[in-house]
């Protein structure tokens, strides 16, 4: 039985069962507040550790907040109420009969919701009165909900009650919930608190606090009084988890009080007292929190000890000799590094090498691996610390930088890298080019441009040529166009198809990566593997599915993408996940929302060497202040993306960024400031590109708009990109209204409309609608149309619906274009119709 189903059928009980921290409360308060939201009565108690031996307090808290009732029962129930609220027995019963009587008549004649917390906390005597109730309930629909302790269950709850055990957070929900706390560390830091929190939500929550490890060690200074367990506890605190079977379990059940030099009785007293539990994954704490204290509560030497004594009985014993060990050692670190590919190994195996060689060896790669860990900031610190490194540690470093936001940082590393190793053979001279190119993709800096085209006019032939493709793209986006990415002949496997399609991407070649996307979105939906090092191979493929209308699929890679960055270091990408969050909730009309995003991850990163992502971000709050209304402060962001020029700051070869101008510019009055920009629109010609330059003709046109519009919603190649189509509709359905062409006007928009409403694009529906009824064609939102409008014309009808938005009249007449005192006119004579005085009617009988 679920929760929910227990408040749906009114009746019964349930226990929600679990170890300390894991949110027993949490459930028990938010079931509560679910059914005092269904309108049922809530009575709640929580055991306290020093009320266990008084008898009947646990039950005498429950009738508390019901007392009022007793003064509606019948005569003798109401003295054995009585009682029972006193907390004595009643005349001829003992205390128990009076307060399990005086319970089933208070807490009956519901709906009645009976919570009770810490259960294992409850006196004796309440524990056998709460078993009664769930056996024999009161009458009335009654429902019982108990919160207990795993270790104590099963001696507790009464027989046959369903249980709804709780489970440590998955690691993507531990990750998730560690990242939205309040200065929560990030990389290995990062790691390390999720490795101790084992998805435990309270360990999370307070290892993330500053000062936690103090109140940690605080709270569990003294975890138990009993000595053997006590050493057997801090044995398991130095062991961690031990990677065991079941079967194995005994013989590790009787090793560890073995080394602890206690009896194997012990563990199972540590075990019954709900300390330590025993599973498939090891012996280990039920409160991590407990653990951490008892860690670094043991004394230094003690804790020594206890490492080298599980040096020699682990399988993966050198880890712990390591934690002991402070001079070279080469053997030491030659076990370290079979132990894994755990960067954190790799490194301190280095460190423990007195072979320089193998110390540089062991160095790379646990730079490699937390690169490939998504470690940005580890990767920087590795760097720092040793940073004469081969070709193909610094191109690591130059991406983890690169993804840290640290654009220069990243040049210059790849710069140093050349100097020490200049690269030998062609396809390390490629791959020197490659790495430049990215870093000034994402820079968009000149300067970096420069530079990547310098290292690549190093590198003759023609081999790789999607690769070749992605650096001309990037380092010489304004220069002579590359030979197509995926000619016939390439693998279209769909891993294979992402990564064409990211080189696509580079080399400004939307026509080849919109075909190879259906087969990337494979590559994303199915590797589980880890993928932190291609993350951000989905941002264009998110933003095509945006454009396609496709949100409910966008918002998924996001979600993706961003539980990657919630365990890994990825500050650029963080950024420009929000961005496209922030552009989706701006399309679909929450603008509070889209520049709330926007503006808290503005300053993330530096934008003046990201110029990629200033880009989004700007575009962002320009789409969430256009949802606000705010037309000319849309304008303004859109515009500071183009120089005095016209040409865009950052390249804009698909004309997104003209498009948003263009918009805002036709809606803000501004056209005339923008027109000049078309004619710096400069790049490959594509079918996307053909039909947004037809769209912002349109919105740009002196005359003959209607034309442009026209060839921008009949381009069939244009149904591929559905929101962008509707809002060709929606501008082309405007203009032709304009031009008293009314049943064309409607035709357009109808169909805008329909998409719009389809995708959840609200702000753009909204507009659509106002549109529709000015053109003589009521389209309110469902459920809202009132017959009172039909008593409008057409024009009263548009002004009217513009004036229950709350749009003031020199508003109203800056959309319709029209005199502010047309505008007052046209409400002064519906007012009458409508049956109302003034303005402040309007949103009630509309709604009517």
């Amino acid at each position: 039985m679920t929760l929910t189903q227990l408040l749906d059928r009114g009746r019964g009980a349930a226990a929600v069962v679990a170890t300390p921290g894991l949110g027993i409360s949490t459930v028990l308060d938010a079931t509560a507040a679910e059914a005092a939201r269904r309108g049922v009565r809530v009575v709640r108690a929580t055991g306290h550790a020093d009320e266990t031996d008084l008898a009947g307090l646990g039950v005498h808290q429950l009738l508390q907040p019901v007392r009022e009732r007793a003064g509606v029962l019948p005569g003798p129930l109401r003295a054995v109420a009585t009682a029972a609220l006193a907390l004595r027995p009643h005349a001829g019963h003992d205390l128990e009969t009076t307060l399990l009587t005086g319970a089933r008549a208070l807490l009956g004649g519901g709906p009645v919701l009976v919570v009770v917390d810490d259960l294992h906390l409850f006196d004796p005597l309440s524990v056998r009165i709460v078993a009664a109730l769930v056996n024999e309930p009161p009458r009335g629909p009654v429902m019982i909900l108990l919160g207990v302790r795993r270790h104590r269950a099963e001696g507790l709850l009464p027989a046959g009650i369903p249980v709804v055990p709780l489970e440590p957070l998955p690691d993507a929900a531990a990750a998730r919930l560690l990242a939205r706390q309040p200065g929560a560390p990030a990389g290995r830091e990062r790691l390390r608190l999720l490795r101790l929190a084992r998805g435990n939500p309270r360990a999370i929550v307070e290892l993330a606090r500053s000062g936690a490890m103090t109140s940690a060690l605080r709270r569990y200074a003294a975890v138990t009084a009993d000595p053997d367990v006590l050493s057997l506890a801090r044995l398991v605190s130095v062991a961690g988890a031990l990677p065991i079977t079941a079967g194995s379990l005994p013989v590790v059940a009787g090793t560890l009080p073995t080394a602890a030099g206690v009896s194997p009785q012990v563990l199972a007293r540590a075990v019954a007292d709900g300390l330590l539990e025993t599973g498939e994954d090891g012996v280990r704490f039920t409160d991590p929190l407990a653990g951490i204290a008892t860690y670094y509560a043991c004394p230094a030497a003690e804790r020594d000890a206890l490492h080298r004594r599980l040096a020699a009985i682990l399988p993966d014993g050198a880890r712990h000799l390591a934690a002991v060990t402070a001079t070279p050692d080469d053997a030491l670190a030659a076990a370290l590094e079979e132990l894994g590919h755990d960067p954190e190994l790799l490194e301190r195996a280095a460190r423990l090498s007195a072979d320089p060689a193998a110390a540089a060896r062991r160095h790379t790669a646990a730079l490699m691996r937390a690169g490939a860990m998504g470690q940005t900031g580890w990767v920087r610190g590795l760097y720092l610390a040793a940073p004469d490194v081969p070709q193909v540690a610094a191109e690591e470093t130059a991406l983890a930088l690169c993804r840290a936001g640290r654009q220069r940082e990243a040049m210059d590393v790849l710069l140093d890298s050349a100097r020490r190793h200049p690269p030998s053979s062609r396809l390390d001279r490629l791959a020197l080019a490659s790495a430049a190119a990215y870093v000034a993709r994402l820079s968009g800096l000149e300067q970096h441009r420069i530079t990547a085209r310098g290292l690549y006019r190093d590198v003759p032939g023609d081999d790789h040529p999607a690769i070749r493709a992605a650096i001309r793209g990037s380092a010489d986006p304004y220069g002579d166009q590359p030979p197509a990415v995926a000619a016939p002949g390439y693998d279209r496997s769909a891993f294979r198809a992402l990564l064409l399609a990211h080189a696509a991407e580079m080399a400004w070649q939307s026509s080849a990566a919109d075909a190879l996307r259906p087969p990337a979105r494979d590559a994303l939906r199915d590797r589980d593997d880890d993928v932190a090092g291609i993350a951000e191979l989905c941002l264009p493929l998110t933003s095509s599915l945006i454009d396609a209308g496709e949100w409910d699929e966008a918002e998924r890679l996001l979600d993706d993408a961003q539980a990657r960055c919630d365990r890994a270091d990825l500050p650029l990408l963080e950024v420009e996940i929000a961005a496209m969050r922030s552009r989706l909730a701006g399309l679909r009309g929450d603008g509070t929302a889209a520049r709330e995003l926007a503006e808290t991850a503005w300053s993330r990163v530096d934008l003046h060497q990201n110029l990629r992502a200033h880009a989004h971000l700007r575009q962002a709050l320009g789409i969430a202040v256009y949802a606000e209304g705010n037309y000319e402060m849309a304008y303004q962001h859109h515009r500071s993306l183009f120089g005095a020029d016209g040409r865009p700051l950052y390249p804009d070869f698909t004309v997104t960024l003209l498009l948003g101008a263009a918009l805002t510019a036709y809606r803000a009055g501004r056209v005339a400031e923008v027109r000049p920009f078309l004619a710096a629109a400069t790049g490959p010609d594509s079918p996307r590109r053909r039909i947004r330059l037809a769209h912002i003709s349109g919105l740009l046109a002196d005359a003959d708009a209607g034309a442009f519009f026209a060839q921008a919603v009949d381009d069939p190649a244009g149904d591929t990109w559905t929101l962008e189509r509707a809002m060709s509709r929606l501008f082309y359905g405007t203009w032709l209204r304009r031009q008293r062409r009314p049943a064309e006007a409607r035709s357009q928009l109808t169909a805008a409309l329909e998409t719009f409403e389809r995708l959840g694009a609200q702000g753009f529906a909204a507009s659509t609608r106002i549109e529709l009824s000015a053109a003589g064609q009521f389209a309110g939102p469902p459920g809202r149309e009132s017959p009172l409008l039909g008593r409008l014309s057409p024009q009263q009808r548009h002004v009217v619906l513009l004036a229950a938005e709350g749009l003031r009249n020199s508003e109203i007449a800056e959309r319709l274009q029209v005199s502010p005192r047309t505008v007052g006119t046209h409400l002064y004579n519906a007012y009458p119709k409508l049956g109302i005085s003034g303005r402040r009617e309007l949103g009630s009988v509309l709604a009517g």
